[in-house]
């Protein structure tokens, strides 16, 4: 079966395609980045050092960029040889980083912006990382 191009496993433990993960991920971290870009332009508009510091960041520049590179691998590793291994460092990689969604106070106060620029960094985010997570097969 396949949902949103990742073959979801259906519990013969077969592994799906880590491209599809990759994807999904791209997707999710495009999607705010172009919405972090309008955020941006409003933010440059009022010529503010500490607006122009933060608009300049994009999303890698919100979150632990350790974090962030550590979940790239994760999906690089696991597509190049999707196994059991690599499906647990990739389960690892998806539970840090959603962890650091959910403390990031930077991350919440963009998404309840006052300039009405509707972002969803936490909610897109968590819903690619759910997703993965989920079409990541279980075992023993």
């Amino acid at each position: 079966m396949r949902v949103l191009g990742v073959s979801v496993p259906n519990g013969t433990g077969t592994f799906p395609d880590g491209a599809g993960f990759i994807a999904m991920w791209q997707d999710a971290t495009g999607t705010v980045d172009g919405r972090l870009a309008a955020l941006a332009r409003e933010l440059h508009s009022y010529d503010d050092v500490d607006f122009n510091k933060l608009a300049d960041k994009g999303i890698h520049g919100l979150l632990d960029a350790a974090e962030a590179k550590a979940l790239d691998a994760a999906l690089a590793g696991y597509q190049k040889a999707a196994g059991p291994q690599t499906a647990d460092g990739l389960r690892a990689a998806v539970s840090v980083y959603q962890s650091l969604l959910d403390a990031s106070p930077l991350v919440e106060a963009l998404d309840d912006n006052p300039f009405g620029i509707d972002v969803e960094i936490y909610a897109t985010l968590s819903d690619a990382l759910r997703r993965i997570d989920g079409a990541l097969p279980k075992h023993s």
